[in-house]
C-alpha cells in the first residue's frame, strides 16, 4: 500500500478543509488541518515574492517539532519536509513567467499523492523532462494541468488526486472522469482503514479468540496429555483469560466486501468538499 507523503489527501476532514479551499496543501506528516488551522503556535510572518509566509513553532503531543511555513494561508510546507526540496518560493513561481513546467523525478513510485515533496521538480519548457538532469535523473512530466487554471507548483500539489501516471505517454495525465477523480480522493483512506481491518481489528479480535477457545481445551479436555513447564502453563492460563469473539469467521470478510463497495460506490462527492462525510467511504465504521 501507498505511504502518504500529503496529510491533505488523507482523512476526511483533512479533505473537506482542503476541497473547501481551507487548507489546500498539507505536507506535514504530524500535523492535520484542524490544528494548523487553528494554531496558537508561535509565528513569524513575513512577504516576500509576493507570498505571505507565516513560520510557526510547534510540536506534538508527544513533543515531537513539527513547525512549517503556512503560505497565503492555504498551504502548509513542514519544515523536515523542506530539506531537499525546491525552496518555498519557487512552488509559487508562474510557470509561463519563468519558463519552466512541473514534473516529478523518476522513481519507483507511480501514484502522485505518495511521492515524496522532494521529487517535484521545475523543467525547462523546452527541455525533454525525461532525459532532463544529472546522469540517471530523469522526470515524468505532468500533462492536461492547463485545464485546471494550473500557474504554479503548488497548486499541482493541492490537486495531486487529479492526475494518474500514464505508463503509455510516460506522464501525469488529468482524470477527467468524475467517477475516478472520486476514487483517486477515497484510495489514501481507503488504505489505510483496509490496514486497520486486516492487521490491527477484526483479524487481531478473531486470532485471540482462536488462542483462548485452544486453551481453555487444553486445560479442560487435554491438561493430563500434554507435558509443560511451569512458565508454559502460567502462559497456558493466561491465554485461557483471553475473551472470546462474539463476531462469526465471515466477519472480515463481511467488512472488507463492505469497505470495497463503499469505495467503488457512485455516490456524488461534491468537489467542494460540503458533503464529504455522507460519502460511503469516508463515513464507514467497523
Amino acid at each position: 500500500m501507498n505511504k502518504q507523503t500529503f496529510n491533505h489527501l488523507t482523512y476526511p476532514s483533512d479533505i473537506k478543509e482542503m476541497l473547501s479551499g481551507r487548507l489546500v496543501v498539507n505536507t506535514s506528516k504530524r500535523l492535520r488541518a484542524r490544528e494548523i488551522l487553528n494554531y496558537g503556535f508561535t509565528r513569524t510572518v513575513t512577504q516576500r515574492n509576493g507570498i505571505v509566509m507565516e513560520h510557526i513553532i510547534s510540536s506534538t503531543a508527544q513533543g515531537e517539532y513539527a513547525g512549517g511555513v503556512i503560505v497565503n494561508n492555504r498551504y502548509f510546507f513542514a519544515d523536515d519536509e523542506q530539506t531537499h526540496s525546491l525552496p518555498v518560493e519557487l512552488f509559487f513561481s508562474k510557470f509561463d513567467e519563468i519558463g519552466a513546467v512541473p514534473a516529478i523525478k523518476i522513481n519507483r513510485e507511480t501514484t502522485p499523492s505518495a511521492t515524496e515533496l522532494r521529487n517535484f521538480h521545475l523543467v525547462p519548457k523546452d527541455a525533454v523532462p525525461k532525459d532532463y538532469g544529472k546522469e540517471g535523473d530523469g522526470f515524468w512530466p505532468f500533462e492536461g494541468y492547463e485545464e485546471l487554471g494550473i500557474n504554479c507548483l503548488a497548486d499541482i500539489l493541492a490537486n495531486l488526486y487529479r492526475f494518474k501516471f500514464s505508463k503509455e505517454r510516460e506522464a501525469m495525465t488529468l482524470i477527467r472522469d468524475e467517477a475516478e477523480i472520486i476514487r483517486s480522493l477515497r484510495r489514501p483512506y481507503f488504505e489505510i482503514l483496509l490496514a486497520g481491518v486486516c492487521k490491527d481489528d477484526l483479524m487481531l479480535v478473531q486470532l485471540r479468540s482462536v488462542m483462548g477457545i485452544v486453551a481453555r481445551l487444553i486445560k479442560s479436555e487435554l491438561n493430563d496429555q500434554v507435558s509443560l513447564c511451569t512458565r508454559e502453563r502460567q502462559i497456558l492460563e493466561q491465554a485461557a483469560k483471553m475473551p472470546l469473539s462474539g463476531a462469526s469467521p465471515d466477519d472480515l470478510e463481511t467488512t472488507i466486501n463492505g469497505l470495497v463497495s463503499a469505495f467503488e460506490s457512485g455516490f456524488s462527492l461534491r468537489l467542494d468538499g460540503s458533503n464529504v462525510y455522507d460519502d460511503p467511504l469516508f463515513s464507514f465504521h467497523f
